[in-house]
């Protein structure tokens, strides 16, 4: 069974990006930190054979690096967020038998549990998903499209990922959950990742993103 990522990223656009981090941080430096997690997302070692970003709005050049690294780069379609990711694992669906999708707002989420999530698909589950601190998730995987899990949701609230969960029961998937994590949304979010940067909990060892912790080191908050 062929495994592909999917990210989802909104380009670095100073004012459209990070704006629950302002105005803690300019609209530049918050710009800076998601092109950090574009880039970081795209050098990140994904147990994949392929590797796809769907891109939405934001100069060109924030697609550069992935551009560079040999990502398939599709701009993202569709009135809503649901309708966005459910078109993106339409298409890349059609070509690979497991596939997880991301957003750019985890990115120390630990390698172990991408890993987990894929070897959970190939075992025989359904549907993967990550829940979030927020009530959201940070993962989501499927073997088939589901246009259940997208269709008439309700985004960005703390009930996405019960009621996708809920969805996913009802339609009668086989479902594995992987471990709680965080967004790094809001200043609070900031101070978590600078406390995985410097320590490595043996409980989930959190992957190191370089471009955004080398923005967090220069961020004086």
């Amino acid at each position: 069974m062929s495994r592909a990522v999917i990210v989802m990223a909104k380009g670095a656009e100073p004012g459209r990006v990070k704006t629950r981090l302002t105005p803690a941080v300019t609209p530049e430096r918050a710009a800076a930190l998601q092109q950090a997690f574009i880039d970081d997302h795209a050098r990140r070692p994904w147990p994949a054979d392929a590797r796809w970003l769907f891109a939405s709005g934001g100069p060109d050049a924030s697609f550069d690096v992935p551009r560079s690294l040999g990502w398939t780069i599709r701009p993202q379609e569709g009135a809503d967020l649901g309708a966005r990711m459910k078109g993106a694992f339409d298409i890349v669906l059609a070509e690979h038998g497991a596939v997880m999708i991301f957003g750019t707002d985890s990115p120390d989420v630990p390698n172990g549990w991408v890993d987990a999530g894929f070897a959970a698909l190939e075992s025989g589950a359904d549907v993967v998903i990550g829940p979030s601190a927020d009530g959201g998730y940070w993962t989501l995987g499927l073997r088939a499209p589901c246009a259940a899990l997208f269709d008439t949701m309700t985004w960005s609230t703390e009930d996405v990922f019960a009621e996708t969960l809920r969805r996913a029961q009802a339609a009668g998937l086989a479902v594995h959950v992987l471990p709680l994590w965080y967004d790094v949304d809001t200043v609070a979010d900031l101070e978590r990742l600078r406390l995985h940067s410097v320590h490595e909990h043996a409980a989930h060892r959190p992957h190191r993103p370089g471009e955004t912790l080398a923005w967090l080191a220069s961020y004086q908050g």
